[in-house]
């Protein structure tokens, strides 16, 4: 009876749903950039970066990001990876890219949070 009632135990832990062990559904599904859209539509909205007057003197630059997409379709956790030319000070970019807004794909009805790289290029002439 001893024996039994170890195995039966054993048997209801590995075979019942562990929190710990259970996928988390705020980690997002890391996703190459080219594939974004597969889950995620953007949703244009006009946006005209604040800080670009600082960048008085360059001509044009280019900075790459790191962001998540949450289940709402917002943009959270931006990440500059590195911005061209060195020094620049990318916080228009991030700007940029928190204020985008996604919609869902039709292959994403769930809403899967996804974390991608986007490369954001301002000319600066243009935008002053």
């Amino acid at each position: 009876m001893y024996k039994r009632t170890i195995a039966l135990l054993f048997l209801l832990h590995t075979i019942s749903p562990s929190a710990a062990a259970a996928p988390s559904e705020t980690e997002p599904l890391v996703v190459e950039s080219s594939k974004v859209s597969s889950y995620w539509t953007a949703d244009p909205r006009p946006f005209s970066p604040a800080g670009v007057t600082q960048l008085r003197g360059v001509k044009s630059t280019e900075v790459e990001v790191a962001y998540t997409i949450n289940k709402n379709g917002k943009v959270t956790d931006v990440e500059v990876l590195s911005a061209k030319p060195e020094n620049t000070n990318a916080t228009w970019a991030v700007r940029a890219i928190k204020a985008s807004r996604f919609i869902a794909s039709a292959s994403n009805a769930d809403h899967t949070p996804i974390r991608s790289t986007a490369t954001v290029t301002l000319n600066a002439e243009s935008a002053n």
